[in-house]
């Protein structure tokens, strides 16, 4: 299965937490993150990811670490919008590109504030009443359309971006929700019926 996943998914997959309880999101990010190792599932990133991904490592664990980190993100990343390991395949994606600017443009338009169901919702995994709505940035929109665009589902740790995509009405997971039989069902390559 190809799915998008957003940063902060990934980040806990190449770094190992020093807060024990950041280990539970950790050990899920690594069994998901093993299944594109194994090909079980295909990675598909935007480039932007790749760049916040290295960006958090480095101010985390250096240069160096972060670097290796890296460079075993893209080694398995089976497409980085937009390059690709195929010269026509960056081609054909460089070309999309500007349908992909414009998709992006629109979400960022129509999508940044996205109103919460204060009733239906109430059941839904991290769901609280604290604000009506909730916001998404800009980094978030980039991820969030490229899930749109490819029709993947996307992989975030992120409850804003989660429930933005998914009331949208994208395949949407949201990493600390997830149960460890749904985990371990993704990881298989097998989509899960979420939230409820």
């Amino acid at each position: 299965m190809r799915i998008v996943v957003d940063s902060d998914v990934l980040v806990y997959a190449l770094h190992i937490p020093r807060d024990p309880a950041a280990m539970k999101r950790h050990t899920r990010a690594v069994a998901l993150f093993d299944s594109f190792v194994i090909s079980t599932n295909e990675l598909f990133i935007p480039s932007t990811i790749v760049i916040e991904v290295a960006a958090t490592l480095s101010k985390i664990v250096g240069e160096q670490l972060a670097e290796v980190n890296v460079n075993d993100l893209i080694a398995v990343a089976s497409e980085i919008y937009p390059m690709s390991p195929s010269l026509a395949q960056t081609w054909f994606l460089s070309v999309s590109s500007y349908i992909y600017f414009k998709a992006c443009l629109n979400n960022a338009l129509k999508h940044t504030r996205v109103p919460k169901d204060m009733v239906a919702d109430i059941a839904v995994p991290g769901f609280t009443s604290k604000r009506d709505e909730v916001r998404i940035g800009g980094m978030d929109i980039f991820v969030f359309t490229y899930a749109e665009v490819r029709d993947a589902p996307l992989l975030t740790n992120d409850w804003s971006l989660w429930y933005a995509a998914w009331k949208k009405g994208l395949r949407a997971y949201w990493l600390s929700g997830l149960s460890d039989q749904q985990v371990a069902e993704l990881a298989q390559g097998k989509s899960v019926s979420y939230p409820l």
